[in-house]
C-alpha cells in the first residue's frame, strides 16, 4: 500500500512539473496578431521604430516591431534596415499569414543568415548595429513585416530600427528618349509626320549649324555633331536625334 501511494505521489509530482513547464512556454506570435499591431507604411517610405516587449498582449517576453505594406504589382520588394540589436529575425507574411520566402539577403555591417522563410541577423560587435537588406518576390496584395527577438535569447542593444522600403516591378520597361539617325555630312533626309485632323506640322532643329530642317521636314547635314529635330502640331510633338558624321 505504501509503495502504491509513493508511486501515485510521484505521478502527481511529474504531472505538476509538466503542467508548470507547459504554462511557462512562450506562444509563437504569428501573422494573425500582426494585423492588429502593424503600422501602415507606403513603398518608398523610410521609418524609425523600436522593438518592444509584448508581455501584456501575448504573455511572453518576445520583442517585435511590425509594419504593414501594400504592393500593387508583381515584382521584388526590398527591405533595407539598420538595427541596434545583437541578434534578431526578420519575416514577411502575406495576407493569409503565410511566411514569404526570402529571394536574397545581404549585410554591409554584421552577418545575416537566410533560413528561407525568415532571416536571422547578427550585429557588428564594433559598431553594435546591423545594416543590411532582404528581398522578396511578391504579387499584388497586402504584406506584413516583422522584426523580432525570441524571449529565450539573451540579447544586447536598444532594438531601434530604421527601415527603408523599395519596389521593382517585373513590368519595368526601358524608356526611349530619342530615335537616332546617322547622316554623312552633306547628305539629306526627308522626314514625314503621320497626323490626324487638319493641324499644321512645324519643324525645328536644335542646332542648325549641324543640320537644318525645312518646313516640309527635309533634313540637310551640314557639319559633324548632333542635333534634335522636333516635329510639332498643336500640343503634340515628336523628336528625332540626328548625328552627322
Amino acid at each position: 500500500m505504501k509503495r502504491l501511494l509513493k508511486k501515485l505521489a510521484a505521478i502527481v509530482t511529474m504531472a505538476a512539473v509538466t503542467l508548470g513547464t507547459l504554462s511557462s512556454l512562450t506562444l509563437p506570435v504569428g501573422a494573425e496578431s500582426i494585423m492588429n499591431t502593424s503600422t501602415y507604411i507606403d513603398i518608398g517610405d523610410t521609418v524609425d521604430g523600436k522593438m518592444k516587449s509584448n508581455w501584456d498582449t501575448y504573455r511572453s517576453y518576445d520583442h517585435y516591431l511590425d509594419y504593414k505594406i501594400k504592393c500593387d504589382k508583381e515584382g521584388t520588394l526590398t527591405l533595407s534596415f539598420t538595427t541596434e540589436k545583437s541578434i534578431f529575425s526578420i519575416r514577411l507574411f502575406n495576407s493569409l499569414g503565410k511566411e514569404v520566402n526570402i529571394k536574397e539577403c545581404s549585410a554591409s555591417q554584421g552577418e545575416i543568415v537566410n533560413n528561407d522563410e525568415y532571416a536571422t541577423a547578427y550585429w557588428n560587435n564594433v559598431t553594435e548595429q546591423f545594416v543590411g537588406k532582404t528581398k522578396y518576390t511578391v504579387s499584388p496584395g497586402t504584406y506584413y513585416i516583422r522584426f523580432s527577438v525570441n524571449s529565450h535569447l539573451i540579447t544586447n542593444g536598444s532594438g531601434k530600427t530604421k527601415l527603408a522600403t523599395s519596389f521593382t516591378s517585373n513590368n519595368s520597361s526601358t524608356k526611349i528618349n530619342y530615335i537616332t539617325i546617322n547622316l554623312p555630312k552633306g547628305s539629306t533626309l526627308s522626314l514625314g509626320a503621320d497626323t490626324t485632323g487638319s493641324g499644321t506640322v512645324t519643324w525645328k532643329s536644335s542646332k542648325s549649324s549641324v543640320a537644318t530642317v525645312s518646313s516640309t521636314g527635309k533634313v540637310t547635314a551640314r557639319a559633324k555633331g548632333s542635333t534634335i529635330i522636333t516635329a510639332k502640331s498643336g500640343k503634340s510633338s515628336k523628336k528625332i536625334k540626328i548625328v552627322v558624321t
